[in-house]
């Protein structure tokens, strides 16, 4: 049945002369009329747009409103509304993930009414276009609205802007009781601008515009501070938030170069608070040298953020030495006490993955690593409970 009704749609549309291919191979398809999105009299030539290759124009300036009907879900290409609307009673993807398409208007609306509408790319539009969502309407780009923009968002509905929201005069965003909107990115709104937002209900990184809209907006968290020290054999890593949204937990991430990251240790959130909340995580087996030390901290809706990065130097009584440094492959690694037992020794690149895994059971050994690409590498020596580091960089072999 889909077979025959692709190809039927293949046929009007060649007899019709309306598929006209742009260089980018995307096909240009026309909505005619005020109807169902699934019928082909709605469209020129009656070819329904279906594929992600199919962009859709509208052949009025205004006053055609499109509605998906239920069970009918579709992915198109590029979206040119003008002053029309689109309603989704289904699924709606304009563009997919990896293929990103985007919503240019002068006016107009998009509208989910029981369907999910997702922009995989940006919106761009000017003339009071507006944004109805009464259940998810997910912006994957940025969204770059002209004046007199509006946000209508029903109960229990959301929009999700994954990148930046900037709008100008007299933006509008209208919030039903139980509504939510998450901006990922920042947002800056001009003059004129309000927002009915209850407590919690509108998040962004942060909101440049009129109190009346950006006093409204909440960081799901706000720390009072963050630091580590070290704390005889370990670090202490404590945390003061001064707000809390809907938080659900924090991670505490631990790094040896400031850039890759990996968890060391959860606490769960207190949630919701706007009153100093104090946390603290303990790391059992530091890193010897610079220790770089951040905070995530995550969302009950799966939002992320992350506090800025704090270094600790640790230091310890036992130490290795590791030379020639650098080295064309050959190794020495030598101890400043007497193992006890049985000493492994991993050797990393930049990126964490292991080149060499090797073992000592004296305090004196001699390796030759071959095969190493030349560039920066990290020795991780591991005795007993605690992890010594080493930076290594590594030639060409002569």
């Amino acid at each position: 049945m889909i077979l025959r009704f692709t190809f039927t749609r293949l046929l009007l549309c060649i007899g019709f002369y309306a598929c006209v291919s742009s260089a980018s191979g995307q096909v240009q398809t026309k909505i005619l009329s005020t109807g169902w999105w699934h019928i082909p009299g709605t469209w020129q030539g009656g070819n329904v747009a279906d594929l992600i290759t199919e962009d859709v124009t509208f052949n009025a300036a205004s006053g055609i409103t499109a509605t998906t009907s239920l069970f009918f879900p579709y992915t198109i290409g590029n979206v040119d509304l003008q002053s029309n609307t689109i309603i989704a009673q289904d699924v709606l993807n304009i563009g997919q993930a990896g293929t990103p398409k985007n919503v240019t208007a002068v006016g107009g609306s998009l509208n989910s009414s029981l369907g999910v509408i997702t922009v995989w790319g940006d919106v761009n539009a000017t003339g009071g276009f507006t944004f109805v969502s009464n259940k998810k309407i997910v912006i994957k780009g940025n969204v770059n609205l002209g004046d007199n923009a509006r946000f209508n968002i029903g109960n229990n509905a959301t929009i999700v802007i994954e990148g930046n929201l900037t709008a100008g005069q007299n933006t509008i965003a209208n919030f039903a009781a139980t509504a939510t909107m998450i901006v990922t990115g920042d947002i800056v709104v001009s003059t004129g601008s309000s927002s009915n937002a209850p407590a919690g209900a509108m998040k962004s990184r942060t909101c440049t515009g009129p109190v009346a809209f950006c006093g409204n907006v909440v960081l799901p968290v706000q720390l009072f501070q963050f630091k580590a020290a070290v704390a005889g054999d370990a670090v202490l890593v404590k945390w003061t938030t001064a707000t809390e949204i809907n938080v659900d937990y924090f991670t505490v991430q631990r790094s040896v170069d400031g850039r890759m990251f990996t968890d060391i240790g959860a606490v769960k959130a207190f949630g919701n608070s706007t009153v100093l909340r104090n946390y603290s995580l303990t790391d059992p087996n530091p890193l010897i040298g610079n220790v770089y030390y951040r905070l995530h901290a995550v969302d009950f809706d799966e939002q992320e953020d992350f506090s800025n990065v704090v270094a600790v130097r640790y230091l310890s009584s036992k130490a290795i030495d590791v030379y020639p440094n650098p080295s064309a492959g050959d190794v020495t690694i030598r101890l400043n006490f007497n193992p006890g037992e049985e000493t492994t020794h991993t050797l990393v690149d930049s990126f964490g993955r292991t080149i060499a895994h090797l073992t000592m059971h004296t305090s004196l050994g001699t390796f030759d690593i071959r095969n190493v690409k030349p560039g920066v590498y990290f020795l991780k020596t591991k005795t007993g409970d605690e992890v010594l580091l080493n930076r290594i960089v590594f030639t060409e072999r002569r």
